[in-house]
């Protein structure tokens, strides 16, 4: 069951088993403040985990706007990317999360294109072993 609470500049964060995940609900107009807002919420995550000898991979971390496509069309690539201190966070158009690939647009287009392409998949290994089972069993 996932543990969540608000922290710091009304950010919300949420974990999971070994996983962190920030949210936090802004206006395209108040950009600037938002990302303040997360950066601080991350240099407490950092100091957290330096604190209890971890590190924060920002290769492995994800940056993800969500909004309708006039409102992500408002952003620039400045405007998605994160700096920390310790590299840059890009802006992605996806992310995986709990077994579910959430785009920014909140469409499901690449959740479903992917759950296809592992049913087709599994379908080709079916009908590949079924040659190799008796009548009764297929």
């Amino acid at each position: 069951m996932p543990q969540s609470y608000r922290i710091s500049s009304a950010v919300t964060e949420c974990h999971f088993t070994d996983d962190c995940q920030l949210s936090k609900s802004m206006f395209v107009s108040d950009i600037q403040t938002g990302k303040r807002a997360m950066l601080g919420c991350i240099a407490d995550v950092e100091v957290w985990c330096r604190y209890r000898g971890l590190k924060l991979n920002a290769d492995k971390s994800e940056v993800l706007w969500l909004g309708t496509r006039q409102q992500i069309a408002k952003l620039s690539p400045a405007d998605k990317d994160l700096d920390l201190p310790t590299g840059s966070l890009s802006a992605s158009s996806n992310a995986r999360h709990l077994g579910v690939t959430v785009d920014e647009h909140l469409t499901f287009d690449v959740h479903a294109r992917a759950c296809s392409r592992a049913c087709f998949y599994h379908l080709l290994r079916i009908r590949q072993v079924r040659r190799f089972l008796d009548e009764p069993a297929t």
